[in-house]
């Protein structure tokens, strides 16, 4: 009963910092996109080590 209270408290504590970290994360991407787009053009695309280009 008590780790259920404590773990309440605990992840509303963290809800505040989850919104921030949330939001820092999407300035730093659409400034990666700005600055240099060809970052994320292959964002989740495997890479191949055999000198190919996707």
């Amino acid at each position: 009963e008590d780790f259920f209270g404590v773990a309440k408290i605990a992840l509303a504590a963290h809800i505040p910092v989850i919104f921030i970290e949330a939001v820092i994360s999407a300035f730093i991407v659409s400034f990666i996109f700005r600055v240099k787009p060809e970052m994320l053009h292959h964002l989740g695309t495997p890479h191949h080590n055999d000198g190919s280009h996707a």
